[in-house]
């Protein structure tokens, strides 16, 4: 801020990567935002591809007053800046989110070239500033994202966890209403037809003799089972 260093740090920005910044700016006239990515190699030291994710998410100047006024909506110059499809869109056309968040007014802020910082100049000279608030990281999913996977986060504490994974292959529609997990070992799976297949693993923690159930229902009555190897109909 007017050619003062009033924040700096560093950390990995893909997927999961994320920096909230609120740092006070009350007098300044001038805000610079700098960028600095790095190359990434492999164990053997080969270097990796990466794609275009960087983006400041929703930017903006809380004014003495308690206005919000956006980064997007000021007065601000790019130097060494991948614009990309502008504000609120990421590099392939979807809308930016970082660490699960999305961000409607993001600003781009991957360097065109990675040899060089990637600087943003905003004039904050008429906005009577106080504070600046932005977050930092790196956008994921890239593009399109409605056919990702929706993912709900639970904390337990345990020794041990279980993980149930119910994957559907189709062409052109789904057949799948509803996965429950029924016990940490069985997973109840409704179908749009209006059955349900229950599919059961025994020992698994064990080790051995471990076995699996299937049973199938229709209209809640249990029409078929069977155990691995074996007709329980």
């Amino acid at each position: 801020a007017d050619g003062e260093i009033i924040h700096s740090g560093r950390f990995g920005a893909w997927i999961l990567g994320r920096d909230d910044i609120k740092v006070n700016i009350e007098g300044r006239n001038e805000l610079k935002l700098y960028i600095k990515t790095e190359r990434a190699y492999r164990e053997v030291d080969t270097e990796v591809d990466f794609e275009k994710t960087i983006f400041w998410g929703d930017p903006c100047i809380i004014t003495k007053s308690g206005e919000k006024i956006y980064l997007c909506d000021l007065p601000y110059t790019t130097e060494n800046v991948d614009n990309g499809n502008g504000i609120g869109v990421d590099y392939f056309g979807g809308d930016v989110t970082i660490q699960a968040k999305k961000f409607d007014k993001a600003v781009p802020a991957e360097p065109e070239n990675i040899e060089n910082e990637a600087v943003i100049t905003v004039d904050i000279s008429n906005v009577d500033a106080a504070e600046f608030i932005g977050s930092i990281g790196g956008d994921y999913p890239l593009g399109d994202g409605a056919d990702r996977r929706k993912l709900i986060s639970h904390r337990k504490s345990a020794k041990t966890a279980s993980f149930i994974s119910v994957m559907e292959l189709y062409e052109t529609e789904n057949k799948i209403s509803g996965v429950t997990a029924v016990s940490d070992c069985c997973v109840r799976v409704e179908m749009k037809d209006g059955t349900a297949r229950e599919i059961e693993v025994s020992n698994l923690e064990i080790g051995e003799n471990v076995s699996a159930v299937l049973r199938e229902y229709v209209n809640g009555k249990q029409v078929y089972a069977e155990r691995t190897g074996e007709d329980l109909k």
